[in-house]
């Protein structure tokens, strides 16, 4: 890695990049689910650790990736997964059958990021940055021993760069928030990108306010930027040269261009992974955070997440996407999922599948009359009912084939009796 000045004065971001993959797909076998997990080797240690604990030691392999190249990939396996199990991603998850007196529902559910506690994860975010800004000094000294800019480096450092970002850890901790609860078209920028179009011309707006009302540029400057945003690019070795105290008369550039050759020959090529390393050790037991910090320092490395539950049918009810094709469930995220609840909101999905049950049905109702979601909802509010609740239903469905069968040929209907029996369920 080559750390440039100013990668210095956006917080130490990592410019390696490439694409880490996770794939999980799940597959029903009666009630328990089969689990594979594949993913990137170079994912976060503390990922694969996670990964581990959870369902064991991975089998290692190597995919094609390129003409030349090929890409390692670990697979976990997960075998008879059912009520309420670790996902390996800080989550849980539950596979469970559910029996109701008119049918059968199946259900599946996965949670990331629900026992983050965010605000303990912001105090230790201040410990990493202090952890990163003793190992920049470090390196400093060592590299401009003697060098009449290091006392003004060190000086930019203390007073400047790491106060603003601890703050800037904090704006761009709810700017990533905010951006994840988008719907993923507006995140990509499909037809309905308009409020990914509002929140950045926010950030681009808060950028020019941060920048100015602490004086990294002039009153010109942000009136400039304002109008043209790109201009960044040719004022960024301006602003820092002046923060440093250079003298900006005649030609600066050739002064701060030799300055920065200095400054990037200082830093070895792997001291992004130092700086990984010292902010995981400063944030201790809060792995989490020191997964999201990797996640988002990686600043050209994308995360491409994709979680995927086979079925025979389309679920009755689900807010993950059906494809026909693959006869599948599918969701998608594009942070790591260890670090949900930092990086994104925390996130629920869920699919359930309903199964009427004809015979029964055919003895209240005289036909298949309650199945898809009002099935699955009366499953479920089943499911939490207690046994005076469950007995009042049962009278209720058992008064209903009485009068089906009475003399009088009463043909009930599907609406009533699921409504007489929900609001004993769910009153």
């Amino acid at each position: 890695m080559r750390l440039n000045v100013t990668a210095l004065a956006a917080a130490t971001l990592t410019l390696a990049g490439c694409t880490l993959d996770y794939n999980i797909t799940m597959t029903p076998n009666g009630g328990t689910l089969h689990r594979e997990t594949t993913v990137s080797s170079e994912i976060e240690p503390l990922e694969i650790s996670e990964l581990t604990d959870a369902f064991g030691s991975p089998t290692q392999s190597k995919s094609p990736q390129g003409v030349n190249s090929s890409k390692t990939t670990l697979t976990f396996q997960g075998d008879g997964l059912g009520h309420d199990w670790g996902n390996g991603f800080g989550g849980r998850g539950n596979w469970e059958m559910i029996d109701s007196p008119i049918g059968t529902a199946h259900c599946f559910l996965e949670c990331l990021g629900g026992d983050t506690h965010i605000a303990d994860d912001l105090l230790a975010l201040q410990d990493g940055i202090d952890a990163v800004d003793s190992l920049i000094r470090r390196q400093l000294r060592e590299a401009f021993q003697g060098d009449k800019l290091l006392p003004k480096m060190l000086t930019l450092l203390r007073q400047r760069i790491v106060p603003d970002a601890k703050d800037l850890g904090m704006m761009a901790w709810a700017l990533m928030f905010a951006q994840q609860a988008l719907p993923p078209e507006s995140r990509k920028g499909g037809d309905s990108n308009r409020m990914q179009e509002e929140l950045e011309e926010r950030v681009r707006e808060g950028a020019i306010a941060f920048l100015w009302q602490r004086e990294w540029i002039t009153t010109d400057e942000a009136a400039l930027l304002s109008a043209d945003p790109d201009a960044m690019n040719d004022l960024a070795n301006k602003i820092l040269a002046r923060a440093l105290g250079m003298d900006m008369k005649g030609d600066w550039h050739s002064r701060f261009s030799a300055f920065q050759e200095q400054f990037d020959d200082a830093f070895p090529k792997d001291f992004d992974k130092e700086i990984i390393r010292a902010f995981t050790k400063a944030v201790g037991e809060h792995s989490r955070l020191a997964v999201a910090w990797a996640a988002t320092t990686q600043f050209f490395t994308s995360r491409d997440v994709n979680f995927r539950l086979n079925a025979d049918s389309k679920p009755a009810m689900t807010n993950g996407r059906w494809n026909q094709s693959l006869k599948a469930v599918e969701w998608e995220l594009s942070t790591a999922p260890l670090a949900v609840g930092i990086t994104a909101p925390p996130l629920c999905w869920s699919a359930i599948w309903a199964e009427p049950n004809a015979t029964a049905q055919d003895s209240i109702l005289g036909h298949v009359g309650v199945k898809g979601e009002d099935l699955a909802k009366f499953c479920l509010a089943w499911n939490t009912s207690g046994p005076k609740q469950r007995k009042a239903v049962q009278d209720v469905l058992n008064s209903f084939a009485r009068a089906r069968s009475g003399a009088d040929e009463i043909k009930p209907e599907a609406a009533d009796l699921l409504g007489e029996c929900m609001r004993i369920m769910m009153p």
